[in-house]
């Protein structure tokens, strides 16, 4: 089994936070921008590794907290929840409907 080096796994827990939070946009017919609990992220993340990287929970939150100093996505009550920022959610949906 392949190890991810640091960088390669911060790349797939941004993608996965990412990602995750896309297709909850965009999961039903109408798109919005939905709140996830960033505990299921975080599970969400663990299945993605897949045992070949630990990721813990403060490196999760760095990662996050990346995101969301870049206007990438925005948390709210204490970090329970994370949603795209309005910027990001507005280009998936200019490529939602580009797609079409």
């Amino acid at each position: 089994m392949n190890l991810l080096s640091t960088a390669e796994v911060a790349k797939k827990v941004e993608q996965a936070i990412y990602e995750g939070l896309v297709g909850e946009s965009f999961i039903s017919g109408v798109p919005e921008r939905i709140e996830v609990k960033t505990v299921v992220l975080y599970e969400t993340v663990q299945v993605l590794v897949g045992g070949r990287a630990v990721v813990t929970a403060g490196f999760f939150n760095k990662i996050l907290s990346d995101m969301k100093r870049a206007g990438i996505i925005g948390t709210a009550r204490g970090g329970e929840v994370a949603f795209l920022s309005q910027h990001s959610f507005d280009r998936e949906l200019r490529n939602h409907r580009g797609a079409r």
